[in-house]
C-alpha cells in the first residue's frame, strides 16, 4: 500500500499479509484473497483514500538470484488486466535468499504497445523490519 509521487517514485507505507486462510507450501502459495481485499479497502479508507494498492510481495526461499518466476510474471499481468485493481504499473517485491542472508528485489511491470515490460527497480531507501 502507498502512493506514487509526481516524480514517479513509489512510496510504500504498508504491506498486507497472506491472510488467515492462505495456504503455503514449498513451491506453492495461495493467498486468502477475500481477507486481503478487505484489508486493502480498510487501509485505503483509513488513509483518507490516499494510499492505494501498489502490487504484490512474496518470498523465494533458498533462491540464489533475483529473477521473477513465470508465476510472478503471470500475477503481474493479471494485476494489470484486472480493472478493479486500478494498478496499471504494479510492483512486485521478492524477498529471496537463505537463512540469515536475505535480499529484496523490486520489480515493476507495464504495458507498452501491447507488450508487457518488466523492469528491476533500484531501491533508494528501504527498511525491512522482521516481526
Amino acid at each position: 500500500m502507498g502512493w506514487w509521487t509526481n516524480a514517479g517514485t513509489a512510496v510504500i507505507t504498508a504491506m498486507i499479509g497472506p491472510g488467515p486462510r492462505a495456504t503455503h507450501g514449498r513451491h506453492h502459495f495461495q493467498p486468502d484473497q477475500e481477507w486481503q481485499l478487505e484489508q486493502i479497502a480498510q487501509h485505503y479508507e483509513k488513509s483518507g483514500r490516499r494510499e492505494t494498492y501498489l502490487g504484490d510481495w512474496h518470498s523465494h526461499p533458498n533462491r540464489l538470484r533475483n529473477t521473477l518466476s513465470r508465476v510472478d510474471r503471470r500475477v503481474l499481468q493479471q494485476i494489470i488486466n484486472t480493472p478493479s485493481a486500478r494498478c496499471s504499473t504494479p510492483l512486485m517485491a521478492v524477498l529471496w535468499g537463505r537463512s540469515n542472508d536475505w535480499q529484496v528485489s523490486m520489480w515493476n511491470a507495464k504495458i507498452d504497445q501491447r507488450r508487457i515490460l518488466w523492469d528491476r527497480l533500484v531501491l533508494k531507501e528501504a527498511t525491512l523490519r522482521l516481526f
